[in-house]
């Protein structure tokens, strides 16, 4: 797998997880294993990842209100619990 391939599918997971955590259990994803993966991660790592997930909840088809609910879910012990 590609590093491009990885970071665009880590971001479609960690966007999915944080989808279902916000409630949306139709379109998103439950596994508290692959949550624990990416909190495990080293924090350049992480934040590559996260830097992509604001980039991509940015545009369309997501409102600006959806980086802001991201960015708590971030930091929520329920969602990845990363305290910057």
């Amino acid at each position: 797998m590609s590093v491009s391939n990885f970071i665009d599918e880590s971001v479609d997971q960690i966007i999915g997880l944080m989808v279902y955590d916000k409630g949306f259990v139709n379109s998103g994803i439950k596994d508290d294993l692959l949550k624990q993966s990416f909190k495990e991660l080293p924090a350049d790592q992480l934040g590559i990842l996260l830097s992509e997930c604001v980039r991509r909840l940015a545009g369309h088809p997501y409102l600006f209100e959806d980086v802001v609910v991201f960015v708590n879910w971030v930091r929520d012990d329920d969602g990845l619990g990363i305290k910057f």
